[in-house]
């Protein structure tokens, strides 16, 4: 009789233990399944912004900050997200961008793949150093850093002068859209405008026509550069760098309104005066015969080709059409009545 009860008591027990077996593995899988659910299922909170990941942070502390700053609301599914896929608590120091609605995996798989927000600058042609300067320094994601370490960049043996004082710096640097991520320094910027100035540069002199009266690369970045700010349009760039070549080999000054201009710095307003025109400083060329000492703009790829395979032709003149591009002549004469006719138009 006993033997039997035991029996049963056995039989009950096993039952038991099978019974919660099976309702734990129920469990499990239940779990496991809403924790799949969970870690997939777009979250409303979680809106487009940037999110850094500091030095010294783990996934216990980056929870706590998000649940802070409202972006999570259940702090222990997370947590049981990051013990059941582990490999997204490896969280990277960083500045990240988040999407609008995105899934607790996606989330973290984010914070943990060291691929940082990007953020991009555009550095245009035909701007002063001093002009891009203002640009990168307004640009909130760039941070000034070491900015006073310019002397790296600079053409050498270019004397300082207080009237100029980033004359060694025009022309050093390649327009272009440079990306980066948060905060970084602006000299790591203008490291890779250099270094794409300089690669472009040497392409060109390498393939520049014979016979040119430029003696050196950056007397052809010079040269550029007035181009550059002479005209906007590409199919005129070579005719007018014609222009500059001839007067430059019969010894003409090359009397190019935009040497003026930055000659004049801070006293130009708008207007060039007589007194500009007159002005025997190193930029003026109508006083001054050859290149001006520096580039006085930043350069496009286009106008250094131009500067360096110039139309030939026997340009000596040129003044504005009034339509948008440059009536070209051969003689002074011819030239004075363009002017004319340009004037009469603009009254």
């Amino acid at each position: 009789m006993e033997k039997n009860s035991g029996m049963v008591v056995l039989k009950w027990l096993l039952s038991i233990s099978a019974m919660v077996l099976v309702v734990g593995i129920v469990g499990l899988l239940y779990a496991k399944h809403w924790l799949e659910e969970f870690s997939n299922t777009p979250q409303p909170v979680i809106t487009q912004q940037l999110f850094s990941v500091k030095d010294g942070d783990n996934s216990r502390k980056v929870l706590k900050r998000l649940t802070k700053q409202g972006l999570v609301e259940n702090r222990l599914a997370y947590r049981l997200m990051l013990w059941q896929q582990p490999e997204l608590a490896q969280l990277k120091v960083g500045r990240y961008r988040l999407s609008d609605n995105m899934t607790p995996s996606a989330l973290f798989s984010v914070l943990s793949s060291g691929v940082e927000a990007q953020f991009s600058i555009t550095l245009i042609e035909g701007l002063s150093f001093s002009q891009w300067l203002d640009i990168l320094r307004k640009n909130s994601h760039l941070s000034e850093g070491s900015l006073t370490d310019l002397h790296n960049f600079q053409q050498p043996n270019i004397s300082a002068d207080a009237a100029y004082p980033y004359a060694a710096l025009e022309g050093m640097f390649y327009p272009d859209t440079y990306h980066f991520s948060d905060q970084t320094n602006v000299n790591a910027i203008l490291t890779r405008a250099k270094h794409k100035l300089d690669a472009v540069l040497a392409k060109h002199w390498h393939n520049r026509q014979a016979n040119l009266p430029l003696k050196t690369p950056y007397q052809a970045l010079v040269l550029a550069s007035i181009i550059e700010k002479e005209t906007a349009l590409a199919s005129e760039r070579k005719t007018i760098a014609g222009v500059f070549v001839n007067r430059l080999r019969k010894g003409m000054r090359l009397q190019t309104d935009p040497t003026v201009i930055y000659g004049a710095g801070a006293d130009y307003n708008g207007d060039i005066t007589r007194a500009h025109l007159r002005d025997k400083n190193p930029y003026n060329t109508y006083t001054m015969k050859g290149l001006p000492p520096t580039p006085i703009s930043m350069v496009s790829e286009e106008s250094i080709i131009a500067a360096l395979n110039p139309k030939a032709s026997s340009y000596l003149y040129f003044v504005a059409s009034g339509t948008g591009g440059h009536y070209f002549s051969k003689t002074l004469a011819e030239h004075n009545k363009a002017l004319r006719r340009y004037l009469s138009r603009n009254k």
